[in-house]
């Protein structure tokens, strides 16, 4: 369960990230090393922070230049094409969100690279050799149940 105090966000007790520009957006520092699921070429994001905090965006922040974005409504729509939810641990769900998906800014607030929309992540599927194979299995098994 997570907790919120004076914008720090915090799940059993560690903080994972805080509330930014009047609490529409949650800002994460992550290390891509260490923090992204490879086996489906994400980033993890606490359900909870997304279905129950009044958010607008998530913003993940790698370094002091990078960062990866996306609106918490391309999150929902994905969440209903693909099945996105993975059990962390047993404390804990997150929705996984591809790279490919996520608008990318390098440095430059007026150079940001837009992701894919969800309707054009699906075309990634079909190259055999993209890094996003897992989702393919993942959304069949989302359409048979």
């Amino acid at each position: 369960m997570i907790t919120i105090s004076e914008n720090k966000v915090f799940l059993r007790n560690k903080c994972i990230g805080k509330l930014v520009k009047n609490k529409t957006t949650f800002l994460s520092h992550r290390n891509i090393t260490k923090h992204l699921y490879r086996k489906l070429n994400s980033f993890g994001i606490n359900e909870e922070i997304v279905l129950q905090v009044n958010i607008k965006q998530v913003v993940i922040k790698l370094g002091k230049h990078k960062f990866f974005r996306i609106k918490v409504d391309k999150i929902k729509e994905f969440m209903s094409k693909y099945r996105s939810i993975v059990n962390y641990n047993k404390y804990e769900r997150q929705i996984m969100i591809p790279l490919a998906i996520m608008d990318v800014c390098n440095g430059n607030p007026d150079e940001i690279s837009l992701g894919y929309t969800v309707e054009k992540f699906n075309n990634l599927l079909t190259d055999p050799r993209s890094l996003y194979q897992q989702w393919r299995e993942r959304k069949k098994q989302y359409e048979i149940n």
